[in-house]
């Protein structure tokens, strides 16, 4: 049999819900086209099981929480090149992982690719509704390296060790690499979108908290594009008058996530806040 065209890892932490619907689309390639594992971390439910219910997957349970550790040890179990990184609850086809890999399948070549992003917003609120309106039209929406499905060439993921422990994956991701590094491929993927507002400030806050915390374990090289805050003004300004209210919610939204995100950084340790709602039927 060939080598996989790729090692896929997949963190899961309590993901029943969204499981069954990632592995039967990767599965359904032919047996070997993916090295898959499935890293069940402090999980409560029956995801181990349901994913162990799928023969060409490796499954690792641990019970020590977090994404982090999650990817360290799928980094263990797996042994080929482009790796990609995929959320348990990401939509996303096979078609889109081929061709993220075709843009990264050159061992010489320091690259981290992504397939472009789409936001799903069908059933959440209206101000979520309006948050992501604004949202995606920013560059760094646009560009987004790390957001639920990213992967590395083998020269990329000699750049850094392990993911640090108690910070954020994404962020570290989209730091190490330029512009001139990062692709962007075609078909996307989906990303659902919390459902309401409080689960969304929730978990956004949780994640300004981590990526504070990166910037305090890891020296990173500086970048002008990082968050929404350094290209934030002109890409808000450069939507004109008729989105001004929708702007006013979306940095409304932005101030309280923030304000949040440093109560949780000043925490000796930052809690879960995972989404639930963008898993609900």
């Amino acid at each position: 049999m060939p080598s996989p065209l790729a090692s896929i890892v997949i963190p899961a932490h309590n993901e029943s819900a969204a499981i069954d619907g990632l592995l039967t689309c990767l599965t359904a390639e032919a047996a070997g086209t993916w090295e898959i594992v499935v890293v069940c971390n402090a999980c409560s439910d029956d995801t181990a099981q349901k994913a162990r219910t799928y023969t060409d997957v490796v499954v690792v349970e641990t019970s020590t929480p977090g994404k982090l550790n999650a990817l360290n040890l799928g980094d263990r179990h797996v042994r080929h090149f482009p790796r990609v990184y995929v959320d348990a609850d990401a939509v996303v086809s096979n078609a889109a992982l081929r061709h993220l890999v075709s843009a990264l399948d050159d061992p010489l070549l320091a690259a981290v690719g992504s397939p472009r992003l789409t936001v799903d917003t069908g059933g959440c609120s209206r101000w979520i509704q309006i948050y992501f309106s604004v949202w995606r039209r920013l560059r760094y929406a646009q560009e987004a390296i790390g957001s639920g499905v990213y992967g590395l060439s083998k020269a990329a993921r000699s750049r850094f060790d392990e993911f640090p422990d108690g910070a954020s994956a994404d962020q570290l991701i989209y730091r190490l690499f330029t512009a001139e590094e990062r692709r962007i491929t075609e078909p996307g993927f989906t990303y659902r979108a919390p459902r309401s507002i409080g689960s969304l400030i929730r978990t956004r806050a949780r994640m300004f908290a981590l990526n504070a915390e990166l910037e305090r374990l890891v020296e990173l090289p500086s970048s002008p594009s990082v968050g929404w805050r350094a290209q934030g003004l002109e890409d808000l300004l450069r939507l004109g008058p008729r989105m001004v209210l929708r702007v006013g919610v979306f940095v409304g939204i932005q101030l309280v996530i923030r304000g949040y995100g440093r109560r949780l950084a000043a925490k000796s340790e930052i809690p879960w806040n995972q989404d639930r709602t963008s898993r609900e039927t």
